[in-house]
């Protein structure tokens, strides 16, 4: 039998063995889910889809996102292309900080001082508000 014979051959098993994992899957009550977009995440982890579309938006140099940042913080004395470089810093570094932050609580257990000092040191840099920081300050 010749090489493309048998790879032809082997092709035929191999989505025939396919065909009957579907079926069966199918019969079990079984289905395929299908991966979570990042807008998606971003919404549903961070409840920060908005922002998500947005920043990419931006990042892509799409003119409508341009002009959305220049409209939300436009005033007499903002500097539009600051103000827009100021939150496209400020809302990755949160949506990062609060990633780090659940996986040293939730997955690691570990003590979260040292992380907390970095934290409070990041969003003092970037100018957050402390009502944003209340996530990773112990409670009173």
């Amino acid at each position: 039998m010749p090489a493309s014979d048998e790879l032809g051959e082997a092709q035929r098993h191999i989505n025939q063995q396919i065909t009957e994992s579907a079926d069966l899957t199918r019969r079990a009550g079984l289905h395929a889910k299908g991966m979570r977009t990042l807008t998606s995440l971003a919404d549903e982890l961070l409840e920060a889809g908005y922002e998500y579309r947005l920043y990419s938006g931006l990042s892509h140099g799409s003119p409508i996102a341009v002009n959305t940042i220049r409209l939300m913080y436009q005033s007499e004395d903002a500097d539009i292309a600051d103000a827009a470089y100021l939150y496209f810093i400020q809302d990755p570094a949160h949506a990062y900080c609060r990633a780090i932050w659940a996986y040293v609580k939730l997955m690691q257990n570990a003590d979260s001082s040292s992380l907390q000092q970095t934290l409070e040191s990041v969003y003092g840099e970037l100018g957050f508000t402390s009502d944003i920081r209340s996530y990773f300050r112990e409670p009173t």
